[in-house]
């Protein structure tokens, strides 16, 4: 199975020359062609499920290693190169960079009627995926790239990136294959990479570390009753508490929310580094007005799965990290606040740019390429040797006859 991942890059602007674009365009289309013939469509799409193949076929095409740019232009030109032969291979691609990704449900369904298929699940996931990059993982950046890649037997794949100016990098997320729903709230992305450690926490809904929090969100929402109780504590605990009044003093200083019968103490350390990140403590979302009338729809139909709660109208990033801290300060529920980021891109620049080399990944990497280059030379030699085994057969038989 291919990896399922994120890879981030530096965030560039600029176009791609128009001499380049035509010959990337030609190299998607010949790969597509000599892929899908040779090893077939389902093997082809699994091999963009994998943040590094695409980082190095993007690299092939001729695309700068580290720039955004690789992901729109050669998403761009696979758009473009399979037109013309997605009805003879069996898949295409729909969507795209800004407001050409609006445009990937209405993509979908022509898509659907050419095949005779209904898009109907396609674009379920189109939009479900779209949600949880952008508002369960929470990590600072913010989608402006969706493509979905669909084939005719109703498999798929979603590769989309992300943007923070801030940092000036851009994520780019992998989406392979989930036939049940409820994998998409285990982890779906295995293998992330980034360009460099995270440096503050990303609160992480997605994660099978967060399903007691997502659990008891649910069950406040079927409860109107206590969920005002818990507002109304929360309010007061905001204006004893503001969070301008609890920065550290002293290493050892610890805030407390004081214990009620049925809820669980929770202790904030503030001498933490950590501190800093965790929003907790920062914010104000449960006296805003706005959340109120949103929980009001909510009580009146509350949602039977996490996974509906996530696709309301109106439910967005900071509706989700309320609903998220309040399961965690009055319920112990934590939710995972560890960036789902796995493995780093690359191995460095001996000036330290984008990050200095790390020799155990560097010594781990030339092992695996090592292992590769020995089953390589295996394989050769055992057709090798099916070729002069069938060559002596065919004498042999001749030599009877």
């Amino acid at each position: 199975m291919w990896v399922r991942g994120t890879a981030t890059s530096t965030l560039d602007t600029g176009q791609c020359p128009p001499w380049l674009f035509r010959r990337i365009v030609e190299f998607c289309r010949l790969f597509v062609l000599v892929s899908s013939e040779e090893i077939g469509v389902r093997r082809t799409l699994l091999r963009f499920a994998d943040p590094v193949w695409f980082q190095s076929f993007g690299c092939l095409a001729g695309f700068d290693w580290n720039a955004s740019g690789l992901t729109t232009v050669v998403l761009g030109a696979l758009k473009e190169a399979l037109k013309p032969i997605a009805h003879d291979i069996g898949w295409t691609i729909c969507g795209g960079k800004g407001r050409i990704a609006r445009h990937t449900p209405a993509e979908l369904r022509a898509t659907g009627e050419r095949w005779h298929i209904d898009p109907s699940t396609w674009i379920e996931v189109s939009r479900l995926t779209a949600k949880i990059d952008n508002h369960l993982i929470q990590d600072g950046f913010t989608i402006y790239h969706h493509t979905m890649l669909v084939a005719r037997d109703g498999y798929w794949l979603v590769i989309q990136q992300g943007m923070n100016t801030t940092l000036r990098q851009a994520r780019r997320y992998h989406w392979a294959y989930l036939p049940d729903k409820s994998q998409f709230l285990q982890d779906p992305h295995q293998g992330i990479m980034g360009s460099a450690p995270s440096l503050r926490t990303v609160l992480n809904l997605a994660a099978k570390a967060s399903r007691q929090n997502r659990q008891i969100t649910l069950e406040w929402l079927h409860n109107p009753k206590q969920a005002m109780k818990d507002l109304a504590i929360l309010e007061r605990c905001a204006r004893r508490h503001p969070p301008s009044r609890l920065l550290p003093t002293a290493a050892t200083h610890v805030a407390r929310i004081q214990p009620l019968p049925g809820y669980q103490e929770v202790h904030l350390s503030l001498g933490k580094q950590d501190f800093f990140t965790h929003p907790v403590m920062r914010e104000s979302l449960w006296t805003s007005p706005y959340l109120r009338r949103l929980l009001a729809k909510l009580f009146q139909e509350p949602p039977s799965s996490y996974l509906e709660l996530v696709m309301r109208t109106g439910v967005g990033a900071q509706t989700l990290r309320a609903l998220a801290l309040v399961a965690e300060l009055l319920y112990g529920a934590k939710p995972s606040y560890e960036d789902p980021q796995r493995y780093t891109f690359a191995h460095g620049g001996k000036d330290g740019v984008p990050y200095p080399v790390n020799r155990r990944t560097y010594d781990e990497t030339l092992s695996i390429l090592r292992k590769v280059l020995v089953r390589l030379k295996e394989r050769d030699v055992r057709r090798w040797l099916d070729h002069r085994i069938r060559l002596w057969e065919t004498r042999i038989a001749d030599f009877r006859a």
